[in-house]
């Protein structure tokens, strides 16, 4: 199966072999060293001097978690959403007792800044909840021109999942607070491992009276006390994340990596002209490229023929509805994995008298050509 979905996405075989050989205690120094070591990285690739905390959960955890450590109940958030990540975010400021007000935006396009920076003049907010990239949509905020006219008036959260490793956030210079990521997208381990990075500001803000399971004063407390958590971690997640991001910052494959997937979203972009697919987001990430589908196309059918053919995508979210498909470009996948998934495409389009026979085209051909290869061929025998 060649797997192309934006998240959970396909593991090299070096971080596999992380996953096999984490057979290690995690109150073991060598253990404590992985851990101490994949907290710094992660601050590095953040571009932070604060705290990050991990989490045995998926992102929904750390967003939890940061709600309920962070904002008091009762407390009057901002989430802006326009896909369901950022519904996500309403529904679990909700649950943790907040006072929730929505800035929506179209599911194509993203926030218009000058919104939020008119709701955060017009009212006093303790968070203000975003997303880097709405992976549901594939759109893009811009992060760096929000946390400009949030700064100084709320927190800033942002849910940044789908964009670490694909995009440079620079946390600290750009005055985010709280940023949230996972392990199973950019970061191209498996699902089961979390992170919140913390600013100055957003530690001190920490509630005293958190205790529970996602307690992240909890967490650092632990850390400060023992150089570990206080319950067991997700050994193999952590050594698997250890793995990508000795693979990303310590051999220097971070910026290859970026431009790889880069070159990807370009590819799509021209190949889905081919058959007259137009990208959906107005303003893409380059993690995944979204397609609006044709009249006639039905995602979870597209979706269906595909996985038969032994091609795996995504569709859109009922949030979204069906007219879209979704590509995702972290992780493994080689120009071989592209250049089929490209074939099967036009296959099942053209049984169903959707397309023509493109893809013995040269310009096919050329196309593909011209994105690098996978930065990671030496480490994947």
């Amino acid at each position: 199966m060649i797997w192309l979905a934006p998240g959970p996405c396909s593991i090299p075989n070096f971080v596999w072999r992380a996953v096999r050989s984490a057979n290690r205690h995690h109150r073991s120094k060598e253990f404590f060293d992985i851990f101490s070591q994949t907290i710094s990285d992660l601050g590095r690739l953040c571009k932070t001097e604060g705290k990050v905390v991990l989490l045995a959960s998926s992102g929904a955890g750390a967003m939890e978690s940061a709600l309920r450590s962070i904002c008091p109940e009762g407390s009057r958030v901002l989430v802006v959403t326009g896909g369901p990540f950022g519904e996500l975010w309403r529904q679990l400021a909700v649950s943790s007792g907040l006072m929730v007000d929505v800035l929506s935006h179209r599911f194509n396009e993203p926030v218009e800044v000058a919104k939020i920076e008119e709701q955060v003049k017009k009212n006093s907010y303790h968070a203000v909840l975003v997303l880097a990239c709405e992976t549901g949509t594939g759109v893009l905020n811009s992060i760096q021109s929000i946390a400009r006219v949030v700064s100084g008036r709320s927190l800033l959260f942002v849910d940044a999942c789908s964009s670490i490793g694909v995009i440079d956030i620079l946390m600290d210079d750009w005055g985010i607070d709280v940023l949230i990521g996972s392990s199973q997208k950019a970061l191209m381990s498996p699902p089961g491992l979390s992170f919140v990075a913390l600013s100055a500001q957003a530690i001190s803000s920490l509630r005293k009276d958190d205790i529970g399971y996602l307690s992240l004063k909890g967490e650092l407390d632990a850390y400060a006390k023992t150089g570990i958590g206080r319950f067991t971690p997700a050994v193999s997640q952590v050594c698997a994340v250890h793995e990508t991001l000795q693979f990303l910052l310590h051999r220097n494959y971070l910026l290859p990596y970026q431009e790889r997937m880069k070159a990807i979203g370009g590819w799509m972009k021209i190949m889905g002209q081919h058959l007259g697919l137009e990208i959906f987001p107005k303003v893409p990430c380059s993690a995944l490229t979204v397609y609006a589908l044709n009249e006639g196309m039905k995602g979870i059918d597209l979706r269906k023929y595909l996985e038969k053919r032994g091609v795996f995508v995504l569709g859109g979210s009922d949030m979204v509805g069906d007219g879209i498909i979704r590509i995702g470009h972290m992780g493994r996948i080689c120009n071989a994995d592209l250049r089929q998934f490209w074939i099967t495409l036009v296959d099942v389009l053209n049984s169903k008298g959707l397309s023509e026979d493109v893809h013995k085209n040269a310009d096919f051909q050329r196309d593909l050509l011209e994105i690098p290869e996978d930065p990671w061929g030496l480490w994947d025998k």
